[in-house]
């Protein structure tokens, strides 16, 4: 009989609770002007599939002002970067996981040159359960 792939299956079903069930921590750093201060992102973890982790990531901006949006991994590479001029932006972010990984968001106001950095921390751990039963 052969287990692979309920094993895959199981491996996957767990691997997507784990993800979930991540802790993930957000610490804001944020510029000096008070602007900035009072216009704090948000980002969420909203779930994970496929060695994939999404985010949903606000950032209110009332005054429509340009702001860059960057994502890095822990060494620094860019996953991600775009410039946005949306009002009330809110997006969903699909990036790779990374095996006790850490992700980077900065947001830099182009008008005020304020810039928020929010780190986020996953720890990601895999889980086999075998059992042997004796059956005769």
């Amino acid at each position: 009989m052969n287990f692979m792939p309920l094993r895959r299956h199981a491996g996957k079903l767990m691997l997507a609770v784990l993800i979930s069930a991540a802790a993930l921590t957000t610490q804001a750093q944020t510029g000096s002007s008070a602007e900035s201060i009072a216009r704090n992102a948000t980002i969420k973890f909203v779930g994970g599939e496929n060695d994939q982790q999404s985010f949903i990531v606000s950032y209110p901006n009332e005054e429509g002002n340009r702001f860059n949006l960057t994502i890095s991994d822990r060494t620094g590479n860019k996953l991600y970067q775009a410039t946005y001029t949306d009002r009330n932006f809110s997006k969903v972010f699909t990036v790779p996981a990374f095996e006790d990984g850490k992700l980077i968001f900065s947001f830099r106001d182009s008008k005020t040159n304020s810039v928020q950095t929010y780190e986020v921390n996953s720890t990601f751990k895999t889980y086999n359960e075998v059992k042997v039963k004796k059956i005769s």
